[in-house]
């Protein structure tokens, strides 16, 4: 166990020190905008994977901690691009977001009394589900939203209808994927399709509403408290 997961671990900062690199170099070139949502979707990613390869949740919570502290790091110093030509923290609010998911729902201190294999098992999900709204469904948004010409007013923001579907979309497909493939749900299942269209629109709506980067935090946030309480009830 702790072999497998000092593996993962290694692995996980050189991968996202890769990530980073190559991101800037996209960044560097003008590509701004596509290397920050590049990156949005590799985390998504990887918390997909860490729920699969790590046994323990503390060294998967190490992971977007070291990238919440290197990420500030290196918002104080100015020293990316990626991050220099914005005016907002998301670039550090979304590690953050990732450290929270795995703390609160692959923490056995946090799980209820009765918690079993399956308990266990939906409580990851829960976690992948909050990271793949926010690193497909927030980067397919901005990507397709951008330049649009129809938009409306929402909590004081403004607010593209193409980039709203396009969150709507995206975040359906990533929900349907990941309860399909890992959950083990049922084509059958009603859950399944209730949850896929319930947390599709609560992530649409908190990214509609959220300003300046906090959508980082309040769409897997919000996705994880609604998949806990309301969707599965563990």
């Amino acid at each position: 166990m702790f072999f497998t997961d000092l593996v993962w671990f290694l692995f996980s900062l050189l991968g996202g020190a890769l990530a980073i690199v190559i991101a800037e170099r996209f960044a560097r070139r003008g590509y701004v905008l596509f290397a920050r949502k590049g990156l949005h979707m590799v985390a998504g990613l990887w918390v997909w994977l860490a729920a699969v390869q790590f046994e323990t949740w503390i060294y998967a919570a190490l992971i977007p901690l070291v990238f919440f502290i290197i990420n500030f790091a290196l918002r104080r110093g100015g020293e990316l691009t990626i991050d220099r030509k914005v005016d907002h923290l998301g670039f550090i609010y979304f590690p953050l977001a990732i450290l929270l998911l795995i703390f609160f729902t692959w923490n056995p201190a946090f799980m209820p009394s009765f918690s079993n294999a399956v308990t266990y098992h939906l409580y990851r999900i829960i976690a992948i589900l909050g990271a793949v709204t926010l690193g497909f469904g927030d980067a397919f948004a901005t990507l397709i939203g951008r330049g649009a010409r129809h938009h409306f007013h929402l909590a004081g923001k403004e607010i593209s209808i193409r980039g709203s579907i396009a969150m709507f979309l995206a975040s359906l497909i990533s929900i349907f994927l990941v309860l399909r493939l890992f959950g083990g749900f049922s084509l059958e299942s009603p859950t399944m399709y209730v949850a896929t269209v319930t947390l599709a629109l609560v992530a649409t709506i908190f990214e509609a509403i959220s300003k300046r980067g906090i959508d980082n935090l309040t769409i897997p946030i919000a996705v994880a408290i609604v998949a806990r309480f309301w969707i599965f009830k563990v």
